[in-house]
């Protein structure tokens, strides 16, 4: 076996040392804008979806329900505005057993009155009802609600 301290490297075969990397790697810049890009989107809606619920001005919480019979669910329902001089409403649920909504209903909160409201509801279902939940409140009130 012979050691040989400077064995000739085939040129074809190896690089050299100071042979500079001509060729750029554009799949990998690509890849990191790309990203880069995608952490923007994410951190930009995630902004966008805080400022929306800070700026809700009206919202609701379920107070006490009794299902009436069958086919008939009552529910208080405390309103809670920013602004009680503009008109507001909130979407109510009645739920069955299994969480499936079984009835909904509209509830228009006039304006004036106290910031904090409570109003009862009667909701018609389909199926016995055992719970309720509110579904969302809003300030823009849909054409086919009725001032």
């Amino acid at each position: 076996m012979s050691t040989n301290p400077n064995p000739q490297r085939p040129a074809s075969r190896y690089r050299s040392s100071r042979e500079v990397i001509t060729k750029t790697n554009w799949t990998g810049k690509l890849i990191a804008i790309a990203a880069v890009a995608l952490i923007f989107a994410v951190v930009f809606a995630f902004a966008r979806y805080m400022q929306a619920r800070e700026a809700q001005t009206v919202s609701a919480s379920m107070g006490a329900f009794e299902r009436i019979d069958d086919h008939t669910f009552q529910m208080d329902v405390d309103v809670s505005r920013d602004n009680v001089d503009e008109p507001s409403y909130c979407i109510v649920t009645a739920l069955d057993y299994s969480h499936g909504e079984v009835g909904r209903r509209e509830v228009l909160v006039e304006p004036g009155g106290d910031s904090v409201i409570r109003i009862t509801t009667t909701i018609p279902t389909r199926a016995p009802a055992v719970s309720g939940g509110i579904y969302g409140c809003s300030t823009t009130i849909p054409a086919h609600m009725n001032l």
